[in-house]
């Protein structure tokens, strides 16, 4: 009844679409949060086949591969395009990483089933995951990602209820911060920057990628934010910063791993148009760089 109950929940989506529009054609809408990438495009499909109005699609990911993750969203960009919706925007409604290892052949959903204690002993492996140093570098290598992609409106993490979540990552209980709180706020100072500045990672022949993500950006002052994540990464980056103006002297390293919580690490001097940093970093783990 998979099928059925899909297609019937598009009829359903197309009615209320085309009503909210009759009533008012400013009132965007949109759907359905699918974690299935093959659902969304069946919905496209239908929208285009039948003319249902839509200006956004939400979609959502649990998974342990930040590549892979935003290659599916590059993708289903892509073919939305090819459906004539060039102006759709696409909204990551949750995330978060998941050790498909601790799940093994238990489908995501039952797993997450709270009063299930036939789970209870994964519910909490999984748990523990996301908050994990592993979690945070996941997390982190997730944002770096998803600020590459263009078509993305939108990135709601999952999950940060500490009250009322045992999945929330962020903070315990009792709002003492967890692992991935420090990349949160590593990307808020990079995302504060505001003005985003060519940065590219090296991929070596024959991987998908390296383990390595990276942004950076200039603050109107004038500082330099250089976000770097690693998630299953190769431990030396070779990091090139090329253009340094004379205003920036100075190079504050500030690490995550599984002893450090983005604390500094490191301060080098800085001189000339171009400086080469080598880095030891974790397997899982974050580094912030503060140039000024």
């Amino acid at each position: 009844n998979g099928g059925e109950d899909s297609k019937r929940d598009i009829e359903i989506y197309g009615r209320l679409a085309n009503a909210v529009k009759m009533h008012d054609e400013s009132i965007r809408v949109g759907g359905m949060c699918y974690g299935d990438a093959t659902k969304s495009r069946e919905l496209l499909r239908a929208c285009q086949k039948h003319r249902y109005p839509i200006d956004f699609l939400t979609v959502e990911s649990f998974g342990a591969d930040p590549s892979r993750v935003c290659g599916e969203i590059e993708s289903l960009s892509m073919f939305a395009k090819n459906q004539g919706f060039a102006g759709l925007e696409i909204i990551l409604g949750r995330w978060m990483m998941v050790d498909c290892d601790i799940l093994g052949d238990t489908p995501l959903q039952k797993a997450l089933r709270v009063n299930d204690p036939r789970t209870r002993d994964m519910r909490r492996e999984l748990a523990l995951s996301a908050r994990s140093v592993k979690g945070a570098a996941y997390a982190a290598a997730m944002m770096l990602e998803l600020n590459a992609v263009d078509d993305i409106a939108g990135a709601c993490f999952f999950d940060a209820q500490p009250a009322i979540s045992s999945f929330c990552s962020l903070t315990d209980r009792f709002g003492m911060p967890e692992k991935p709180f420090y990349a949160f706020r590593s990307f808020g100072e990079l995302y504060r920057a505001r003005n985003a500045v060519l940065c590219t990672v090296d991929r070596q022949d024959g991987f998908a990628h390296s383990g390595i993500y990276a942004s950076a950006a200039l603050s109107d002052g004038g500082e330099g934010i250089i976000m770097l994540a690693s998630f299953g990464g190769c431990g030396v980056v070779d990091l090139r910063i090329d253009g340094i103006t004379d205003e920036q002297y100075s190079a504050d390293v500030y690490m995550l791993d599984g002893v450090k919580n983005m604390e500094l690490a490191d301060s080098v001097s800085l001189s000339g148009m171009k400086k080469r940093l080598v880095l030891n970093v974790s397997e899982y783990g974050a580094v912030l760089i503060k140039l000024h």
